[in-house]
């Protein structure tokens, strides 16, 4: 979880806001061309930024907008099956959002990660939230709002997205056959270890979303049999 220190985000809005305008402090109600620009152009940035898991030809690699695309789009869709009670709009603005840190703090391969690259994967990401916070704090505050209720995991739309954000490389790695998976060499153990940890891991925060555990069970199930065919049958 991206560790935000609320103390310095506070004080790098204030500043943002007393540079940002001769309006003595106060939020410009207007949107400067200049602003939008400047957020279309972090997208953008985003949009190149490479991530681990492969299209389905196994050589092209996923971006962070492709992968948030597909969040997304399969976020809104799952919930509106799987639990109706869910405020898709707060399921679909945590999904655009969910990775946006990675502009600045670049992605970060999860699979075999050690304590001291969690650690280190947490700070970058401190970091980037708070130069997101200077740059838009002011001209687009909703930016700043949406990603620390999501990272603060306080409401189920955000512990969904989270869920489900660790079962989209599921997704592409059976889409192509497992092409990552077999470039690293992963063993059948060590990819069965490696889906016990994570359930370990989300059964923290999914503890109100069997369902999502249980898509996770079957999608693992799904790819063990195309990486090691006959590995989960009786």
């Amino acid at each position: 979880m991206l560790a935000i220190d609320e103390s310095r985000v506070n004080n790098d809005r204030m500043e943002s806001r007393d540079l940002g305008g001769g309006n003595g402090g106060e939020i410009n109600p207007s949107i400067r061309v200049e602003d939008v620009v400047k957020l279309g152009q972090l997208i953008l940035k985003f949009s190149r930024v490479d991530r681990a898991t492969l299209h389905e030809d196994g050589v092209r690699s996923e971006t962070d907008a492709d992968h948030t695309v597909m969040l997304a789009v399969l976020a809104c869709s799952i919930a509106r099956e799987l639990r109706p009670d869910l405020d898709i709009g707060k399921v679909a603005q945590y999904a655009l959002v969910h990775d946006l840190v990675e502009v600045y703090a670049g992605d970060t391969v999860t699979i075999s990660i050690s304590e001291a690259e969690k650690k280190d994967k947490r700070r970058r990401e401190a970091d980037a939230f708070l130069q997101i916070t200077n740059e838009f704090g002011n001209s687009f505050p909703w930016l700043i709002e949406t990603i620390e209720n999501y990272e603060s995991l306080e409401d189920i739309e955000s512990r969904f997205v989270k869920g489900l954000d660790k079962l989209m490389p599921k997704v592409t790695h059976i889409l192509n056959n497992g092409a990552y998976i077999r470039q690293i060499g992963m063993t059948k153990a060590g990819l069965i270890a490696r889906y016990d940890r994570q359930n370990i891991d989300m059964s923290e925060y999914m503890y109100d979303l069997p369902e999502i555990i249980k898509l996770s069970d079957d999608m693992s199930e799904v790819f063990l049999d195309i990486m090691f065919p006959g590995s989960t049958s009786a």
